[in-house]
């Protein structure tokens, strides 16, 4: 009968019976028997090998670090056979447990032989460098980078390498700018860096110095002074170079005046009016009064002294006048006793004297420059005849005189004589004149000229003796003056100066066009190193 709990308990197989189950499950428990008694065979066959006679070898123990490694998480080592040991890969330590690994940080210690930066990894470390460094072979040190030899420097102009990086600088005449590597021309002009004393100029890298107009730069390359242009062809003057600060000037002696291109001179004419006083012109220009005498007559110029000295048949006295920028100073009479119509004066330039007419006296007088010294009669019992005129060549020590000599109410005679300069050994040099007024010596030539106050100039040239005719168209020439250039005389015709150049043969005098009112005596600045005969008439 059928358990009831049977099916309760799940004992019935699929047709409710118990059987198959349980010859299954006692097949199953023979099964585990047999396998058992199969192992304990082995076993006992394993440790009971025959071997020897009359032995047992024992079968080896188990490693205990075979199973899972003895626990430990690198290395096992098997200790008496029963025991284990645990030891770490390289770069680990042994862990508290002994059994786990830690890396090592050795960039936390000496084990590192890092130069600059170490940094730990597992199992070991690598070094590095700091920026501006680059590793070496060795893995460990570092050298410098030279960045101014690659192209990681922007230096404009000059690079500068130093540890661990670089900088940038300029040369010498620029500033480097906020950027620190571009580079910007200092202006030296604009600052207290340059040391030039007139003019600097400002250039890339520097600047250089030059001086002003009429300076000359220094060796020094900085300091200026003045050019004395003077020295150097005497400024392209004709006459006088004057050295000034920065420039110079032309400048003329007395008797001469400056053209308009400032460097050449024209000399001045000088002359007589008795009716208003002396004047001066230059060829082209207008007269300018230089004194407001009476009666000035005869005229002439010392080129030593550069005085004016001059007559008057009105004040009866011989004056004289320091010319200085084109105009009289120091005017003062220096002989006044007894004189009395002074017809004409000369000057010696050598000895310092100076000579007139008096016609009213009928004789020649001297005196020194200054009228200190006076000499009323230097002809003393030489024949008298009357003087209208005087003129001295100092450099040969004569003097010179023309006059007339009534012979009787209808006979007059003109001539010209000649003496030493202290009045002795006077001679008859030219008689049988038909008329004289004006009688000056030409320096430039040599020679000895008179005008007959009616049309003719005549010279004679005193080497030779030899006369000839300059014009015979003066109109009424009455006094006569000399220049290297040229021959002017005055003209009471037209009450005028007259010119002749020298060169011209025509005897066509140019007129100056003065106006004057009654023009009597001439003469005309000159320079007393003239060489006489240098100019052919």
């Amino acid at each position: 009968m059928a358990n009831p709990n049977a099916e309760q308990n799940g004992l019935l197989d699929q047709d409710g019976s118990l059987e198959d189950k349980g010859r299954s499950k006692g097949r199953v428990v023979c099964w585990v028997l047999i396998l058992l008694v199969a192992m304990a065979a082995i076993v006992l066959m394993v440790l009971f090998i025959p071997g020897r006679k009359g032995s047992i070898v024992p079968l080896p123990r188990l490693d205990p670090c075979t199973f899972n490694n003895g626990g430990c998480q690198h290395n096992c080592s098997s200790v008496n056979d029963t025991n284990v040991e645990c030891s770490c890969f390289e770069g680990y330590s042994l862990a508290n447990d002994d059994k786990s690994c830690d890396d090592i940080d050795e960039c936390s210690t000496e084990a590192n032989d890092c130069g600059q930066i170490c940094m730990n990894q597992e199992p070991f470390f690598n070094c590095s460098c700091y920026e501006g460094y680059l590793l070496n072979d060795d893995g460990k040190t570092c050298d410098d980078i030279d960045e101014c030899t690659t192209e990681t420097n922007n230096c404009e102009q000059i690079c500068n390498n130093q540890e661990p990086f670089f900088n940038c600088s300029c040369i010498e005449g620029y500033l480097l700018n906020d950027d620190g590597k571009t580079c910007d021309d200092i202006d030296e002009c604009s600052t207290d860096a340059n040391d030039c004393e007139q003019i600097c100029h400002n250039q890339q890298p520097y600047f250089n110095c030059s001086c002003d107009e009429g300076y000359l730069l220094n060796d020094d390359a900085k300091t200026c002074d003045d050019i004395d242009e003077c020295m150097t062809d005497d400024g392209g003057c004709e006459q006088i170079c004057k050295n000034t600060e920065a420039s110079f000037n032309c400048l003329c002696e007395t008797g001469f005046a400056l053209n308009a291109d400032g460097k050449t001179c024209t000399v001045k004419i000088f002359y007589s009016d008795s009716l208003s006083g002396i004047y001066s012109i230059v060829a082209g220009g207008d007269p300018q009064m230089l004194s407001q005498s009476d009666g000035a007559y005869g005229i002439d110029y010392d080129c030593t002294s550069g005085y004016l000295f001059w007559s008057s048949v009105e004040q009866n006295a011989i004056f004289r006048g320091k010319l200085e920028d084109g105009k009289i100073t120091e005017e003062e009479t220096i002989v006044e006793t007894g004189v009395e119509i002074p017809t004409d004066v000369a000057v010696d330039w050598v000895n310092g004297n100076v000579y007139w007419a008096d016609n009213e006296h009928e004789l020649i007088a001297s005196a020194s420059l200054d009228g200190s010294s006076v000499t009323l009669d230097l002809l003393g019992d030489t024949e008298r005849r009357d003087p209208l005129a005087v003129a001295v060549n100092p450099d040969a020590g004569f003097m010179y005189w023309g006059y007339e000599h009534r012979v009787d109410l209808a006979t007059t005679e003109y001539g010209i004589e000649r003496a030493t300069l202290d009045g002795a050994n006077s001679t008859i040099l030219v008689d049988g004149l038909d008329a004289l007024s004006g009688l000056k010596y030409d320096q430039y030539t040599d020679q000895l000229c008179w005008c007959d106050g009616v049309s003719t100039i005549e010279c004679l040239d005193l080497a030779t003796s030899e006369r000839e005719v300059v014009t015979s168209e003066g109109r009424r020439p009455f006094d006569i003056a000399f220049t290297e250039d040229s021959i002017y005389w005055i003209s009471t015709e037209l009450n005028d100066i007259m010119e002749l150049p020298r060169d011209d043969t025509s005897g066509q005098g140019q007129r100056f066009n003065i106006d004057a009112g009654n023009p009597r005596g001439i003469t005309a600045g000159w320079r007393c190193d003239v060489d006489a005969t240098q100019v052919a008439l």
